[in-house]
């Protein structure tokens, strides 16, 4: 079975369904590259696990930082598989993969998903 997308929300009374892993920033599969505004440029940032950040691409609009990010993050996950063949392993079966970005946009959950089909 092939997980399908989810969005996580803070809304009063909602519930994860079960079979529910989290993906988002924060666990083993978030995405260490975040999109920013400054100075009315668009900049993905590695966002190191103490806090810190570096900036490793400049961008005119959001599109195009995002489609970066995104990028960037399959060749991390493709990495992260070269080093432990494991690395998914908790996904699969998994009913729902889980994060913040909204159902219908770009999201690394969606590279998750693909690499899990195979």
């Amino acid at each position: 079975m092939t997980p399908q997308p989810y969005q996580r929300t803070r809304r009063k009374g909602a519930t994860t369904p079960p079979g529910t892993v989290y993906v988002g920033r924060g666990s083993e599969w978030g995405n260490p590259y975040r999109v920013t505004r400054r100075g009315g440029r668009w900049l993905v940032e590695i966002v190191h696990p103490d806090g810190g950040t570096l900036v490793v691409s400049h961008h005119a609009n959001a599109e195009d930082a995002l489609t970066a990010s995104l990028l960037m993050y399959a060749m991390y996950a493709e990495v992260c598989l070269s080093v432990d063949p494991t690395w998914l392993d908790p996904l699969r079966g998994a009913a729902f993969l889980s994060c913040w970005c909204r159902l219908g946009e770009k999201c690394h959950r969606d590279t998750l998903i693909a690499m899990l089909k195979g």
